[in-house]
């Protein structure tokens, strides 16, 4: 067998989630909200929902997920990561 050429070898290189943008807003099931993304290099992250500030761990990996069931009477926007 001859050598695998370079475009597969960087393609075995990359993981799963070296693609993933640093916000991947979900959207909504029912009343809950979701949103997930990664944020390499930091412990936590900042959502905004529902006229709240939310703590989000982010994993090891540099991945973080978010989900919440809304408590306001009117329609919340998308949980966002804050700046």
């Amino acid at each position: 067998m001859g050598r695998p050429n370079v475009d597969r070898r960087r393609l075995l290189r990359r993981r799963p989630l070296d693609t993933l943008g640093p916000s991947q807003t979900g959207g909504q099931i029912g009343s809950s909200y979701f949103a997930y993304g990664s944020a390499p290099g930091r412990h936590t992250i900042t959502i905004d929902f529902d006229g709240h500030r939310h703590q989000v761990p982010v994993s090891r990996h540099g991945v973080w997920a978010f989900i919440k069931t809304s408590t306001s009477p009117g329609k919340p926007t998308f949980p966002a990561p804050t700046a």
